[in-house]
């Protein structure tokens, strides 16, 4: 692939908090680890933005200002992406995600997930129905399909500067 078609992995970087009183990000506890969030806004629609799975929470830079500005936004770094550590033991994606939720007060969400953060979004959607008002998935990724040798090829490109 030539160089000028190779992408860098977004780098991370906290944007200004969108409201007073707004902490740029925080650290929630869940079973056996910890989870980066950050939160912005106001209203009473919850949006939770999901990353894929080469990329952590900043991949929502170019779209969290607008968020910010007309909903109640977290994003957040699942384990072992961004600012959030590496688990050591067994966890579930999907009860991480309830929990961050509980300890934010958000009593159901709309849920965005973009690629692997949308084949997570599928999987707490059926687990946790009570706390999805609504769902949007940008370019899913389901499970049960072999990777290609272009989806490998182009991952492996995206995530090497």
């Amino acid at each position: 692939m030539p160089e000028s078609e190779r992408r860098r992995a977004p780098s991370f970087t906290a944007k200004r908090p969108c409201r007073p009183g707004a902490v740029p990000g925080a650290f929630v506890d869940v079973e056996g680890g910890k989870l980066y969030y950050e939160e912005c806004g106001t209203g009473s629609d919850a949006v939770i933005l999901i990353h894929e799975g080469i990329a952590h929470s900043a991949v929502w830079d170019d779209v969290w200002p607008t968020f910010c500005e007309r909903f109640h936004t977290i994003r957040y770094d699942r384990r072992g992406y961004g600012r959030t550590p590496a688990s050591t033991t067994w966890y579930a994606e999907t009860e991480d995600l309830a929990t961050l939720l509980r300890n934010r007060k958000v009593s159901h969400a709309i849920v965005v997930g973009s690629s692997h953060g949308g084949e997570r979004s599928i999987d707490f959607t059926l687990q946790y129905p009570a706390l999805v008002r609504q769902l949007v998935l940008v370019g899913a990724v389901v499970g049960g399909f072999p990777y290609t040798d272009h989806f490998l090829n182009r991952g492996i490109n995206n995530s090497q500067p």
